[in-house]
């Protein structure tokens, strides 16, 4: 392997870390708060679409095992927090129609 690549791998490593944990606070902060009051929807569901979209290419690509991991994991993360925002902006409507 060569130093170039070395080095795309680590920040490869690093970008995904990064970007994983990212998803922690808002997951924490929705599940806390029972509230998605100023998360917009829209945004989530093109983010998810997104890193679905590179995940799919990553493995069709057959690129590094670890790398497709990562971006699978981020698929999912995006995904649990589009879930729970959706949930807690439906119960908000629930209580306003009735």
């Amino acid at each position: 392997m060569t130093d170039l690549h070395f080095w795309g791998n680590i920040a490869q490593a690093l970008g995904s870390f990064t970007l994983i944990y990212s998803f922690f606070p808002q997951i924490y902060k929705l599940l806390k708060l029972k509230s998605a009051e100023g998360i917009s929807l829209q945004y989530w569901a093109i983010l998810t679409i997104g890193v679905a979209c590179i995940a799919i290419n990553l493995t069709i690509s057959k690129v590094n095992i670890f790398i497709q991991l990562t971006q699978w994991l981020n698929v999912a993360l995006a995904l649990i927090v589009l879930l729970i925002s959706s949930k807690y902006k439906r119960e908000v409507k629930k209580r306003i129609i009735k």
